[in-house]
């Protein structure tokens, strides 16, 4: 065997060696990375998504506001809802909505989740014209409530939603929302007409 042939098998052999190297770093690297990502990625936007729904509490409603609407003026037999409200208590989620009707005022409370009617009460109303006003107030509200709320997470830069209620007093239709984040609570009132920001209220 010449010089120039062991010359040649030495450097096949170097070479094949240099390669060999490079392929297994990059495939440990490519191990590390997979397993980087098992560890600490998919356990974070599982924890992410988790918290961005349970955050929502108009994506945590099973019953839209439009269905809770139709079951209160199904049981009142009729009437102008002046107030929906949707509220998180206790592990709970229900509508309470308002209903003047026939010089009646009726509250009635819905489960968010099954529908179901849990409180029913009414009362005489001190001023009973609402002659003006049409019977559905999600209907005449062009913002809904899942834009209202999301207009409220923007404004206050995320946070857990407790409550979005929608009213109507003196000719106006507006929301507040209140949202709790970092031990605050904030409430946030929104024209349901245009989506503009009316008040902003910061407290412990």
């Amino acid at each position: 065997m010449t010089q120039e042939t062991n010359f040649f098998l030495v450097n096949s052999i170097m070479l094949n060696l240099k390669v060999f190297s490079i392929m297994n770093r990059l495939f440990f690297s490519k191990f590390m990375f997979i397993a980087l990502f098992a560890v600490y990625f998919v356990p974070y936007n599982a924890v992410f998504a988790q918290v961005t729904q349970s955050s929502s509490l108009v994506q945590a409603a099973k019953i839209s506001a439009e269905r809770a609407e139709e079951i209160a003026i199904k049981r009142v037999g009729g009437g102008t809802i002046m107030e929906i409200d949707l509220e998180r208590k206790n592990q709970q989620i229900s509508y309470e909505v308002e209903i003047y009707h026939e010089g009646q005022k009726y509250e009635i409370k819905i489960d968010a989740t099954t529908g179901e009617i849990t409180k029913f009460k009414d009362k005489p109303l001190k001023k009973p014209s609402v002659k003006s006003q049409t019977g559905s107030l999600v209907q005449v509200a062009k913002i809904k409530f899942a834009k209202a709320e999301e207009i409220a997470i923007k404004q206050v830069g995320g946070g857990t939603v407790k409550e979005i209620k929608l009213e109507r007093k003196n000719q106006q239709t507006f929301y507040k929302v209140e949202i709790t984040n970092n031990q605050q609570k904030y409430e946030i009132k929104i024209d349901a007409a245009t989506g503009e920001i009316l008040k902003f209220k910061t407290e412990k």
